[in-house]
């Protein structure tokens, strides 16, 4: 046999070898990456799933009893109250109560400067205190109690303003 015979043989093999570790090499990467995208899927699916329950639970503004209000709306979209309080030293508040037989989540958010708060109390207990700057819904959830009267409170200062300045709130029914 000849050298160069043998020489290009060997070129070959090499490259037959090569093409067969890429091949190896990009079909577990792809087999990979299916599976975390299959899991990252699953994930989501789920997590949709329970935001779509949660707003389902969340009150519609009829639920809300004896409202009394200075600059809140309700955002029938979102199922929330916000405040509308834009002004320098200005005061937004509400009053109301809920059905007193069932369990609720309170949750809270404001988008607002760090010297603008947001308090809320539950039959005059302070749950949420002197909250401010950008905060996402952030929930706890409240004892099922005889009476549930709510006050909400936003208060500007009259320093610049930053973000929407604005808060808001609202109950999910608990199950």
């Amino acid at each position: 046999m000849k050298k160069n015979g043998f020489i290009s043989i060997s070129i070959i093999f090499t490259f037959f070898v090569v093409f067969l570790l890429l091949l190896f090499i990009i079909l577990n990467s792809y087999t990979h990456n299916r599976n975390r995208l299959d899991i990252l899927k699953t994930s989501i699916k789920q997590e949709l799933a329970d935001l779509s329950k949660e707003k389902e639970n969340n009150l519609e503004k009829e639920e809300y009893l004896n409202v009394t209000k200075t600059s809140f709306i309700y955002d029938s979209l979102n199922n929330s109250w916000i405040s509308t309080n834009h002004n320098d030293d200005s005061i937004g508040t509400i009053t109301f109560s809920v059905d007193s037989n069932k369990k609720y989540k309170l949750c809270y958010f404001t988008s607002s400067e760090d010297r603008d708060i947001l308090n809320i109390k539950v039959n005059n207990e302070l749950v949420v205190d002197n909250i401010s700057g950008k905060i996402s819904p952030t929930c706890i959830v409240l004892e099922k109690k005889d009476n549930m009267n709510f006050e909400v409170t936003y208060q500007k200062d009259s320093s610049i303003s930053n973000n929407d300045d604005n808060a808001g709130f609202y109950l999910i029914k608990e199950d």
